[in-house]
């Protein structure tokens, strides 16, 4: 039943997924990587990146945990959802959601979409409760979507419900700046740190502190220390606190 499901919605999802020949092409890219996430990085990769010492910066990254292309992918998505398709993208989480994000059920960005199409944050987190369960205990996979879309309702939809789970995912990044690798991605100390958000700017600035800079933290740390000498004052009060 969910099968036959998901696949009626995916032959109406092209017509709805925007306009953009890109949005739909990259959409494909989600779907055709379905339970491949490492080689959809890879390709991700390849397609902006030079080869060269800063691709193999990245891929380090990618290997970490910190998983910077796929958010690019995401975020860059995000801007072509159209709430009509909240039915099809919960088919998709829901198909998934006895199986890790990296099971072939589970489409890449699929829940992060979700999120866009719902009215409010209050209620992604309920559905996401109910359907994967406690946010905190999901796969990494799982909560840089999670974290995605939150970033993407605080810019776009003034919803700032997302808030308090994007400062816990930049502090358990924090928490493990020294280690080899991390159990969730770079996205959300990113964005916070952009936006000026006091608690986080103090994790970080804790988070210097204690960080032994090495071949797989080196450039992530500068591009962080960059975004943070960057922000300017005033800037996001929203996010303030």
């Amino acid at each position: 039943m969910a099968t036959t499901k998901k696949k009626a919605s995916k032959r109406a999802a092209p017509r709805e997924l925007d306009a953009s020949d890109e949005a739909a092409a990259l959409w494909e890219l989600c779907e055709e990587h379905a339970g491949r996430v490492p080689e959809l990085e890879s390709t991700l990769l390849a397609a902006v990146a030079e080869k060269g010492p800063e691709a193999d910066a990245m891929q380090r990254s990618i290997d970490r945990g910190d998983a910077s292309t796929l958010n690019a992918l995401y975020t860059k998505l995000s801007a072509s959802i159209d709430p009509a398709l909240r039915e099809y993208f919960e088919a998709l989480v829901r198909e998934g959601r006895e199986h890790p994000a990296e099971h072939p059920s589970n489409t890449p960005g699929a829940l992060c979409f979700l999120g866009l199409c719902m009215d409010d944050w209050a209620e992604y987190e309920a559905f996401v409760s109910e359907t994967l369960g406690p946010l905190a205990q999901l796969d990494r996979l799982r909560r840089l979507e999670l974290a995605v879309c939150a970033a993407r309702r605080i810019e776009s939809h003034a919803d700032n419900g997302g808030l308090a789970f994007l400062r816990r995912e930049a502090e358990r990044w924090a928490a493990q700046v020294n280690a080899r690798t991390s159990d969730t991605a770079l996205s959300a100390l990113a964005f916070l740190l952009r936006r000026e958000d006091k608690p986080t700017a103090k994790v970080f600035a804790a988070m210097l502190e204690r960080a032994v800079p090495d071949e797989r933290t080196e450039r992530t740390l500068s591009k962080l220390r960059a975004l943070y000498a960057s922000a300017t004052p005033g800037r996001a009060a929203a996010t303030r606190g």
